[in-house]
């Protein structure tokens, strides 16, 4: 949770830009379905196996390759990055 705080932290900063300009909130659709929901998925997979949860294989070996590499720090950081950067402003026509 600590690093998705960081992550939203990051985005604060394109979020305080986009306050800044004239027009109707808005939510970035195609950031939010290319980089928010899976990251979701992942981080949520791993919350289920960490609760006992019996996932496929290919699933368990997924989860385990980032546990090796040690990714799951910046999937959170990205999660809260992509979360506070999709909300734009869109000009009002």
């Amino acid at each position: 949770a600590g690093w998705m705080v960081v992550g939203l932290f990051l985005g604060s900063w394109s979020l305080a830009r986009e306050s800044k300009r004239e027009g109707l909130w808005q939510l970035n659709k195609a950031m939010l379905g290319s980089v928010a929901v899976p990251l979701l998925a992942v981080l949520l997979l791993f919350g289920l196996a960490l609760h006992g949860v019996k996932l496929p294989p290919l699933v368990q070996e997924f989860l385990l390759a980032l546990l090796r590499y040690e990714l799951f720090p910046y999937l959170a950081l990205g999660l809260g990055f992509a979360l506070t950067a999709s909300l734009v402003k869109e000009p009002l026509a």
